[in-house]
């Protein structure tokens, strides 16, 4: 009999620290979101933005103003964690690069945007090993090259037609 009560607190000890761990993992995950859309209203309003695409992927926000034609990424998996806003009109080229380890596999996947002025590089993280699952790779991969389409369309003068933007 006190075998069976010793193995009955011991489970409900168990079950205990699960769902104190459970419910705390839950709320970090939260507070983390809760940064990133306190840091992507801060943007919008400071820049003065008008955000027709956007789109979250794992803890990074990415926004596309096609009337002003900005781009905005916020990473929060990175060390800054300071949002970037970059004018389309800078970018003269942009790249995917494909991060890879010593045994071939990929590590992280880039956008590189390249601007006109003052050779500056803005390396935007999609996909990194350390922070990300290794099933979410093909999705931020794909999600990359549309990025990298919706930019090399955009970052010309004039306007561009939804349904030219929706053929990429």
């Amino acid at each position: 009999m006190p075998m069976t009560m010793i193995l009955i607190i011991a489970v409900l000890i168990v079950f205990a620290l699960v769902a104190f761990y459970g419910t705390r993992y839950r709320v970090k995950k939260k507070n983390k979101q809760m940064l990133l859309a306190l840091a992507y209203e801060e943007m919008v309003f400071k820049n003065r933005l008008m955000i027709e695409h956007a789109e979250v992927l794992g803890n990074r926000v990415i926004a596309l103003d096609r009337k002003q034609k900005k781009f905005l990424m916020i990473d929060g998996n990175g060390p800054k964690k300071e949002p970037i806003c970059i004018p389309l009109w800078r970018v003269m080229q942009t790249e995917i690069v494909e991060e890879q380890n010593s045994e071939g596999n990929i590590q992280k996947v880039f956008l590189l945007l390249k601007c006109k002025t003052h050779d500056i590089r803005y390396k935007l993280c999609f996909y990194d090993e350390a922070h990300d699952d290794l099933t979410d790779l093909p999705c931020f991969s794909k999600k990359a090259l549309h990025w990298k389409n919706r930019v090399d369309i955009n970052r010309f003068p004039g306007v561009v037609d939804l349904e030219q933007e929706y053929r990429i």
